[in-house]
């Protein structure tokens, strides 16, 4: 009996002082709370009359008093922030809110443009693509995505023509002046290499491109120096380019890979009525008709397709999807083993320029749209012509004009150009109206600067 009473009497104390200490926790975070409400009334009258270097000492003071009211005055400080510019310190308010998943359309958008304001173009991209994935259905996010990621320059240069150029040597890009070729660089004001030739091709990604010179073909590296030379150059009329540790070349009876140390014939195995070049050790291959080819010589598909569409680097692959003209007259999407990976079919196509960028198709009335890798059209036909996207971009010709759209349609490089190829690693060759080319150079890209 007196254990329970003497238990009993325990609960009772405990029950008084957690009491105690509830009223008193509740008697601090009301004064907490006051002092919080009153300084936040203070710096909103200074917001009011637009006095933002007041408020904003006065929100930073009202968190110092943690109650459930201090993310709402975190985002009044972070607008006061922006009001007033302070743009670092609104960068690192946002950046941290946006960590705790707190971050709103508002404050996607304002971040990106403050450092895009700076030139920040990696952070700037970066977190409108995060804003897009948040909001998906964002028309605002969708707007400053397309404003902002594809701001560009076009630079002009006294060339009349460059071709295209991608990865690790992207820049160095072939250039004609009508006489001669030479290498440029990215801005295009710059020849890189000294050396013009009266044939140039791009660079592989592993550094080497195929030139003609005074008759010989050889080989050269990124700086210019021969790596290897042709020693029986009289039965070869043509070089197309230079892809994995080959030369393709044209000889005065097919199309063959050689090999780019000595431009030695790589055997029968390798020699066809056409050639293109290697993506992931993939290539298309004509003899009659189109099969599929690996860089060991191995014959992965018979000749057996109508065609094979190349695309502006030379290949018909762009990862493990080719397009490719059926029996029935129309090009589906295929894999590296020849197989259909998509239902439908159109009537034209162009090969795909990289692994899931959307792939220009042509329909029945002969007008160009875009098509996704499971071969559904996502972009209608509309256009006179166009090529597949790439770097979320795709050039398209209307009315004798070349210009860019993005993923969603939406026109977003808008000079009409006379003449528009593909964007790789930020870099686009063009032609503009008075014949002379230019290379469209994109301020970011994730391909080439992330």
């Amino acid at each position: 009996m007196k254990k329970s009473k003497l238990l009993l009497c325990i609960i009772l104390v405990v029950l008084v002082v957690l009491g105690w200490g509830m009223g008193v926790y509740t008697f601090l975070n009301i004064k907490e709370v006051d002092a919080q409400n009153e300084l936040v009334s203070e710096a909103d009258t200074f917001v009011s009359k637009e006095l933002y270097i007041r408020a904003i000492p006065v929100y930073k003071e009202a968190l110092t008093h943690k109650t459930d009211s201090n993310t709402e005055i975190e985002r009044k400080l972070l607008k006061c922030y922006y009001n007033f510019g302070d743009g670092q310190s609104y960068s690192d308010l946002a950046v941290d809110l946006e960590k705790r998943g707190l971050a709103d359309e508002d404050l996607y958008v304002n971040l990106a443009e403050i450092y895009m304001e700076s030139n920040d173009y990696a952070n700037g991209v970066k977190y409108l693509e995060k804003g897009l994935t948040s909001y998906p259905d964002s028309d605002r996010l969708r707007k400053a995505y397309d404003s902002s990621a594809f701001l560009y320059e076009v630079n002009q240069t006294s060339y009349s023509s460059i071709l295209p150029s991608s990865g690790v040597t992207a820049s160095l890009y072939p250039a004609f002046d009508g006489t001669k070729w030479t290498y440029i660089g990215r801005y295009g004001w710059k020849e890189e290499i000294d050396e013009q030739f009266d044939k140039a091709t791009p660079f592989s990604d592993n550094g080497f491109a195929a030139v003609e010179t005074d008759g010989k073909y050889y080989i050269i590296n990124t700086d210019g120096d021969r790596y290897s030379v042709s020693d029986s150059a009289s039965h070869i009329s043509d070089v197309l380019g230079v892809s994995d540790d080959f030369v393709l070349v044209k000889t005065d009876k097919d199309y063959a890979y050689y090999w780019l140390d000595d431009w030695k014939s790589t055997g029968e195995q390798f020699m066809f009525d056409m050639v293109t070049a290697y993506n992931g050790g993939f290539a298309a291959v004509k003899k009659g008709k189109w099969g599929i080819n690996k860089n060991t010589g191995e014959q992965v598909l018979d000749y057996t397709l109508n065609d094979i569409p190349v695309n502006s680097l030379g290949a018909a692959f762009a990862g493990d999807g080719a397009m490719a003209q059926f029996d029935d007259g129309l090009y589906y999407l295929i894999n590296t083993t020849g197989t259909r990976i998509s239902d439908k079919g159109y009537r034209g196509a162009k090969a795909p320029e990289e692994e899931s960028g959307m792939i220009a198709v042509q329909d029945e009335s002969g007008k160009w749209g875009f098509m996704d890798w499971n071969g559904d059209l996502r972009i209608p036909c509309q256009y006179d012509d166009a090529y597949s996207f790439s770097d979320g971009l795709a050039a398209v010709c209307e009315a004798g004009s070349w210009n860019y759209i993005a993923s969603d349609g939406v026109k977003v490089i808008d000079d009409d150009f006379h003449n528009g190829a593909p964007f790789h690693m930020g870099i686009a060759p063009v032609v503009l109206q008075d014949d002379t080319a230019a290379l469209v150079s994109l301020n970011y890209c994730s391909e080439r600067d992330g």
